[in-house]
């Protein structure tokens, strides 16, 4: 059972369902559900390891699951439980977030500029050909693919990191 209360948005990784239930982030597989505080969040994405929370403007939270680790002797083994972490980005309020490896990027544009802010790494600029508005974010390993909008209709960029 995943108890009583309100559903908000769920998101599946390769290993758990997670949903978000007020102010609280719910961790679940076909045996045991977790529960993490997480007042004003709100889950925006997620990856094969991890979900992706907005506090606030440009911060940010990664949530993932964590396997205790235990010494020799310490007892019978211990479930994994939810543990997140905070990661600040530079990027505006208007920035469209995802993740790509358990890691934050964002990005946003203006007129034909299109910023792209990675966790651990420098903001990258690329020119666009065109007046372009980013909807949607998705990134894997090296490259990033950005569905957006321009005068002409939807668009896809593709790039390279």
């Amino acid at each position: 059972s995943l108890g009583a209360g309100d559903v908000g948005q769920s998101c599946l990784t390769a290993t758990y369902g997670w949903i978000e239930s007020g102010d609280q982030l719910v961790a679940f597989d076909g045996s045991v559900a977790s529960r993490i505080e997480m007042p004003d969040h709100e889950m925006i994405a997620c990856d094969a390891s991890s979900v992706l929370l907005r506090q606030s403007g440009h911060r940010y939270a990664v949530c993932g699951m964590t396997v205790p680790t235990l010494g020799v002797g310490s007892g019978a083994p211990h479930p994994p439980s939810p543990s997140c972490r905070t990661v600040d980005l530079l990027a505006g309020s208007d920035a469209i977030a995802g993740l790509s490896g358990g890691r934050t990027i964002a990005v946003a544009s203006r007129q034909r500029v299109l910023a792209v802010w990675r966790e651990g790494a420098d903001v990258t600029y690329f020119v666009m050909p065109e007046t372009f508005k980013p909807k949607l974010v998705q990134a894997t390993g090296q490259i990033l693919d950005v569905l957006g909008e321009t005068n002409e209709g939807l668009a896809i960029v593709r790039a390279s990191l």
